[in-house]
């Protein structure tokens, strides 16, 4: 017997394959296929309760069922905590796992937020350039994220910017 419990508390600006929600708007994650940024938690919490004695599934098993979107959101829900190093891992995660276009983007979206955050300018303008140029992300987005105004002051987002000009 499984219990779902639905707790909304956030938003989330969402792609379903080729259309993205605006901010405001909030999404279903269960029809979504990426969350990018969360603006507001939407905590959906599965109870499993079983009479069989098996044991618990092992890590390898849980690894098996780990995707890039997964990936991508764990890392999302671990940014939005303050476990930035952890968030990152996540994400680099993400690009192991055969993303499709969206995922990647957002892999390497937020992995610039985390190193932004961390003060890695460089390593965060990396991570923009191959969004930009690879998986077609909007600089619009770069200059609306507050994740990334410490990034938007470094001289390598003046770099950045003067590329895409």
């Amino acid at each position: 017997m499984a219990v779902i419990g639905v707790g909304v508390q956030q938003q989330f600006l969402c792609s379903s394959e080729s259309k993205w929600s605006i901010p405001t708007t909030p999404c279903n994650p269960l029809t979504s296929s990426i969350l990018i940024r969360p603006f507001k938690k939407i905590q959906f919490s599965v109870i499993s309760c079983s009479s069989s004695s098996s044991s618990p599934p092992s890590q390898a098993a849980e690894a098996e069922t780990q995707t890039a979107e997964s990936s991508v959101n764990l890392g999302l829900q671990l940014f939005s905590k303050g476990r930035v190093k952890d968030a990152l891992a996540q994400f680099e995660t993400a690009l192991t796992l055969n993303p499709n276009p969206v995922e990647a983007q957002a892999a390497f979206y937020n992995k610039a937020c985390c190193h932004a955050y961390r003060g890695e300018g460089k390593k965060a303008a990396d991570s923009l350039r191959t969004a930009l140029r690879e998986y077609n992300l909007k600089f619009g987005t770069i200059l609306n994220d507050p994740d990334l105004a410490s990034f938007r002051a470094l001289p390598e987002f003046k770099e950045l910017q003067e590329e895409v000009s």
